[in-house]
């Protein structure tokens, strides 16, 4: 019997490598390899403007889940 992964389209995350000072870009590789070690299927993007999150997430309505990374507290 194969179990199937809950997540089998995968997980999109949209990350603003510039928010926390820069500390959000530092922080990618954690969580790509966190990602690949529960074996998620992935795709990581990075922002470049503003409003290209929601772009981003539009584009992909295919996959389970959207983690956004680096949100600007205000």
């Amino acid at each position: 019997m194969s179990a199937e992964l809950p997540f089998a389209r995968g997980v999109l995350v949209i990350a603003n490598p510039h928010s926390a000072a820069g500390a959000t870009a530092e922080r990618l590789p954690q969580i790509e390899r966190a990602l690949r070690r529960q074996g998620l299927p992935y795709e990581l993007v990075c922002t470049q403007q503003p409003g290209h999150a929601t772009e981003i997430a539009r584009r992909h309505r295919d996959v389970d889940v959207i983690a956004v990374v680096g949100a600007t507290a205000r």
